[in-house]
């Protein structure tokens, strides 16, 4: 999917969302900041926004009563991010468990990835099979940041896709998966 299909099915999905959370909400305001406070926690990310979109029309009532989008937070913390392994995102999020802990030269990239996510943005190194559907061990552990979709590319920077994998695969879910290594890398610095 292109950049351009990518937007239409996203604005295909806001517009869907709209249609069905207004006549409970009817506020437009709210509703728009609803929208607003899902897409600073999935930055568009087409799945994760479909399930906080089903959450918010699942507890409407709840936010009507509490009169405000912060509950898109609390559903994001309870519903997605904790116990994450055993909720609706499992399987997504599972995904790019997996496509970490299975790389060859796993303390590479989970360091790669912790700088990006320490620093915020890192310069992208661009490499012609970066997009390789094969499994290559000689791909960089950049390019598997960026196809597991951990991390995105923006203009020559690598940044976290979104706010909900940031928390997810978090300072502490690495020092989880490599013991040490948080403390280890500010020695270093």
């Amino acid at each position: 999917m292109d950049s351009t299909q990518y937007r239409a099915s996203n604005l295909i999905v806001i517009a869907d969302f709209y249609n069905i959370i207004f006549p409970q909400i009817k506020d437009a305001r709210l509703v728009t900041s609803i929208l607003e406070r899902a897409e600073t926690w999935t930055c568009g990310q087409p799945f994760l926004t479909c399930l906080i979109y089903r959450y918010v029309q699942q507890y409407s009532a709840q936010i009507v009563r509490a009169e405000g989008a912060g509950i898109v937070d609390e559903i994001v913390q309870q519903k997605i991010i904790k116990n994450w392994q055993h909720n609706d995102a499992a399987s997504h999020l599972n995904g790019i468990y997996q496509a970490l802990l299975s790389y060859p030269a796993q303390d590479i990239l989970l360091i790669s990835y912790m700088q990006i996510l320490w620093q915020q943005t890192v310069p992208a190194a661009l490499y012609r099979s970066s997009f390789a559907k094969v499994y290559d061990p000689t791909i960089p552990a950049q390019a598997v940041l960026l196809r597991s979709g951990l991390v995105t590319c923006v203009g020559g920077q690598l940044q976290v896709a979104n706010n909900i994998y940031a928390a997810v695969f978090s300072l502490a879910w690495l020092e989880q998966q490599i013991p040490g290594l948080t403390r280890a890398v500010k020695v270093v610095e």
